[in-house]
């Protein structure tokens, strides 16, 4: 099995949940306390450990640096919003500083955007997961797939994509 492990440091606030959860990103599942995420052909399992993110990458490992830049760690959300007091004083607004906009792979958002029109976000997870369990690139040392190139996409028939919802 072929995996890295990486132990990041996070500046300012990071709300695992809220941020894998809020809708921006559909192949993520939390499984004991770990995140479990399909990012640029490999799988992240990530979780909060010791006061750093502790990321372990199976199958491809894009490096510490990929890592900081698709979960946005070295950028905090309240420097975004030194400016918008009038935002910190709504109720619950502080709650939401954790939650991170990823730096998520333009394909797979477009085709994710795409089935997210008039649907929720189980249905679209499932679609996404789906689309990858059936026609995605095996990750080593997962059971999960890659989202499907663009190429593989365009091979499947239509009625072979309907058939699978």
């Amino acid at each position: 099995m072929r995996s890295a492990v990486h132990r990041l440091p996070v500046e300012g606030p990071l709300d695992l949940s809220l941020t894998f959860t809020c809708g921006q990103a559909f192949r993520w599942r939390e499984e004991e306390g770990v995140w479990s995420g399909v990012v640029a052909g490999g799988e992240w399992r990530v979780a909060a450990e010791d006061g750093l993110l502790r990321v372990e990458a199976r199958g491809r490992d894009p490096g510490a640096d990929a890592i900081r830049r698709y979960l946005r760690l070295d950028e905090s959300p309240e420097l975004h919003l030194a400016h918008a007091e009038e935002l910190r004083a709504l109720p619950g607004f502080t709650d939401l500083l954790g939650m991170r906009l990823l730096r998520q792979e333009p394909w797979e958002t477009l085709i994710s955007f795409i089935c997210s029109a008039a649907s929720n976000v189980r249905k679209i997870s499932n679609s996404v997961e789906g689309m990858a369990a059936r026609w995605g690139e095996p990750i080593a040392g997962s059971d999960r797939r890659a989202f499907p190139a663009p190429a593989a996409r365009a091979r499947v028939r239509e009625r072979e994509r309907r058939a699978h919802g």
